[in-house]
C-alpha cells in the first residue's frame, strides 16, 4: 500500500511540475504570437516607403507576416525617381525553429506587389507612321509582381520580450509592367543600350529582373 501510495505521489509530482513547465514555456513564447512591425530601411529605397507589418502564429512553429506601405517620392532620388505615390503590399509564409526565448530563427516564402505612379521625359517611337516624339512628357503607372524564398532572425530588445528586432534577407525574382496615361496608341519608348547588357534598367521600362529583399524591422509584440 505505501509502495502504491509513493508512486501515485511521484506520478501526481511530475505531472504537476511538467505542467507547470509547459505554461511556462507557453508563456514564455506566448507574446511571439502576434507582433506590430516597422520597417527601418524603407525610407533608404529607391521609392521610399512607410508602411506598418502585422505577424501572428498559427501554429507551432508556422506563422504568416503582411505589411502595407505607401511609396513616396524619396529624398535622396528626387531627379532618378520622381514617384508620385503608390503602395507596396507583402505577404509571407513563416516556418520557425525556436531555440528558447532569446532565440528565434525562421525561413519564408513571400509574394509581394507594388504599384506607384511617376513622371518623366522618354523618346517614343511609332513605326507604323514612321514618327518620333522626342523628350515628350509622360505619366505613367508601374505595377510590379514577384516571388522570394527569405531566411531570417528574431532578437529580443527589452527585458519583458515585447520589443524585438527582425532581420531578413533573401533572392527572389519580380516583374514589372508599365502603363503610360498620356500616350496615344502605337507609340514605344526607346531606352539606351548599356555594354554587356548591364544596364539598369530605367524606372519606365517594363522588364522582369531578379530582387534581393533585404530588411531590418522593429518588432513590438501585442500578445
Amino acid at each position: 500500500m505505501k509502495k502504491c501510495c509513493l508512486i501515485i505521489s511521484l506520478f501526481l509530482s511530475s505531472t504537476v511540475a511538467s505542467t507547470a513547465q509547459n505554461k511556462t514555456k507557453k508563456s514564455s513564447l506566448s507574446r511571439q504570437q502576434q507582433a506590430i512591425t516597422f520597417n527601418s530601411l524603407g525610407l533608404a529605397e529607391p521609392q521610399a516607403a512607410v508602411g506598418l507589418g502585422f505577424t501572428k502564429m498559427f501554429a507551432p512553429r508556422s506563422s504568416y507576416f503582411t505589411e502595407l506601405s505607401y511609396i513616396f517620392k524619396s529624398p535622396f532620388y528626387q531627379e532618378a525617381y520622381p514617384v508620385t505615390g503608390g503602395y507596396r503590399w507583402l505577404l509571407q509564409y513563416r516556418y520557425h525553429n525556436i531555440k528558447d526565448n532569446r532565440r528565434n530563427h525562421f525561413w519564408g516564402a513571400e509574394f509581394r506587389m507594388k504599384g506607384y505612379g511617376f513622371t518623366g521625359t522618354n523618346t517614343f517611337i511609332n513605326k507604323v507612321s514612321n514618327d518620333t516624339l522626342t523628350t515628350y512628357p509622360y505619366k505613367a503607372q508601374a505595377t510590379s509582381v514577384g516571388g522570394a524564398i527569405l531566411l531570417g532572425t528574431i532578437f529580443n530588445l527589452s527585458r519583458n520580450n515585447r520589443w524585438q528586432m527582425e532581420v531578413t534577407c533573401g533572392i527572389g525574382a519580380k516583374h514589372k509592367f508599365v502603363k503610360y496615361k498620356n500616350l496615344q496608341q502605337g507609340y514605344k519608348p526607346t531606352f539606351p543600350e548599356g555594354g554587356w547588357g548591364l544596364k539598369p534598367p530605367e524606372i519606365n521600362e517594363a522588364v522582369g529582373m531578379p530582387y534581393f529583399p533585404t530588411t531590418i524591422r522593429l518588432r513590438y509584440c501585442i500578445l
